[in-house]
């Protein structure tokens, strides 16, 4: 209830103030699931999103996405996946090649399935992105504090993307 209402509220907000709807495809080369001493490591996770910019004269850039992944652990016959909700805050400016370049702070909210277990977090990252027609090369990392039953652990995340952006 609480996840459905959470999606219907961003996708609400980025529709009705959107600057840029955007969707796209993303690569996470690898996953890292770090479990006290121990750490699983994933094979490249692929996913989907869907998200929303709008930009200011000031500069100041206001977003949001929502994203999956999917994708199997390494030396395992297990599969992994996640749900996330992400709101972005930063600033455009123009380098020398005069094409914008996005430059934001991300704070989100994940649900991941590893295996038959679930767990849910919240955390926080940085991101660029490179707003060039309609395509929107993206590069993100993310770090999220889980927690499942009892335990917690850090997932971690380097991510490669290119969305199909509407400016």
């Amino acid at each position: 209830m609480v996840k459905k209402f959470l999606v219907s509220s961003i996708v609400a907000l980025g529709i009705a103030h959107a600057g840029s709807l955007y969707s796209g495809f993303s690569i996470v080369p690898q996953a890292q699931y770090k479990f006290d001493n121990s750490t699983l490591k994933t094979k490249p996770l692929l996913g989907f999103n869907f998200g929303f910019v709008k930009d200011y004269k000031s500069g100041v850039i206001v977003g949001g996405k929502i994203e999956t992944v999917y994708g199997k652990i390494k030396d395992s016959s297990d599969w992994t996946g996640s749900f996330d909700i992400d709101g972005h805050l930063g600033y455009r400016f123009y380098p020398s090649f005069n094409m914008p370049l996005d430059t934001y702070g991300i704070i989100g909210y994940r649900h991941s399935k590893i295996g038959d277990t679930g767990a849910n977090g919240i955390g926080f990252g940085i991101g660029i992105a490179l707003r060039k027609g309609w395509f929107r090369p993206v590069i993100e990392y993310t770090y999220f504090k889980m927690k499942v039953n009892s335990a917690d652990f850090d997932d971690k995340r380097f991510t490669i993307g290119i969305d199909a952006a509407q400016f």
